[in-house]
């Protein structure tokens, strides 16, 4: 997981060019398919587990774990874009590792056990619902996997490096100006042809591809 540039400060509204305009609109509903797909059926219920990581900040829709400076690197959103879905908000390494409420990476198991499974306990977030695990490449390396196993519910995965903006930026969905699903850097042979990118901020970029991976 990756903080745009531009993340610290919202993008405010302002004049865009015609193709830029109608490639936001084209991505809109792009984005809301990518929420749709979250869907799933009933899954077994979560495990009993530890007590959660003390949290650092609430800030009513997220519980910011962990934090250097002004980036948020570790955080639970209850209802990222307000759509309904918790989210895990950390670091991911290639080889399936997560950063934890200590700033330090871990096997993804333990941090879905420590700092996720109580926080959807407390919820009393159905299993039925899918979660979302905003890290950079964290359903190619397996630990998106990893947390459905645990969680034993549904978790969309991210596939390559991504860029999210701050968690204050993630209560409700905008796929406008201000836009705010997860981004990845879009291929040279799309840059050619004049692809352009649905966030004014983030040019050369385009919504992050990813899946949804269910419990084994």
């Amino acid at each position: 997981m990756v903080l745009p540039p531009a993340a610290s400060t919202p993008v405010l509204s302002s004049p865009m060019n015609a193709a830029l305009a109608s490639s936001a609109l084209t991505l809109a509903p792009q984005a809301a398919r990518l929420l749709h797909r979250l869907a799933s059926t009933p899954v077994r219920a979560t495990p009993a587990q530890q007590s959660p990581s003390p949290v650092k900040f609430v800030r009513g829709y997220a519980d910011v774990l962990y934090s250097e400076g002004l980036e948020n690197d570790v955080a639970f959103h209850r209802n990222v874009w307000g759509q309904g879905y918790t989210a895990f908000e950390t670091h991911g390494s290639p080889g399936g590792k997560l950063m934890n409420a200590q700033g330090r990476m871990e096997n993804a198991r333990q941090v879905a056990l420590r700092e996720i499974a109580p926080r959807h306990q407390q919820l009393g977030t159905p299993a039925s619902q899918p979660m979302v695990l905003l890290a950079c490449k964290g359903g190619r390396s397996g630990a998106a996997q990893q947390l459905a196993d645990v969680l034993r519910r549904p978790v969309y995965g991210y596939d390559n490096v991504i860029y999210v903006m701050r968690a204050s930026f993630m209560k409700n969905l905008d796929t406008g100006a201000a836009f705010n699903i997860p981004l990845q850097r879009m291929p040279w042979w799309r840059r050619l042809p004049g692809a352009h990118s649905p966030s004014i901020s983030m040019p050369g970029f385009e919504i992050a591809s990813g899946r949804t991976y269910y419990p084994h």
